[in-house]
């Protein structure tokens, strides 16, 4: 009878891990696809015109989502537009 309960337990933390990856994921590509659109035109106006002004716009609309720790922009002969790197200070 323990066996049943531990495997079921097991069972049902996996499930639970699982499930909870998979919405974590899903809404996680839900803001990349919204911080993309969002900033659609800002990237084509990056890449023409490589103003300094809009590079620094554009890493404070990355530094706006949590979940972005690092982006990339890369034109289209895959040279590096713009870079960020979240910072992240420890607690202590």
């Amino acid at each position: 009878m323990v066996l049943l309960v531990m495997v079921f337990t097991t069972a049902y933390a996996v499930a639970t891990y699982v499930v909870k990856e998979a919405r974590y994921t899903i809404a996680s590509k839900q803001q990349i696809e919204i911080l993309n659109h969002v900033l659609e035109n800002d990237y084509v106006e990056l890449i023409t015109f490589a103003s300094p002004s809009l590079s620094r716009e554009i890493i404070h609309k990355w530094q706006s989502f949590p979940s972005i720790l690092h982006a990339g922009l890369e034109s289209a002969l895959a040279s590096p537009v713009l870079h960020f790197t979240k910072k992240i200070t420890s607690m202590r």
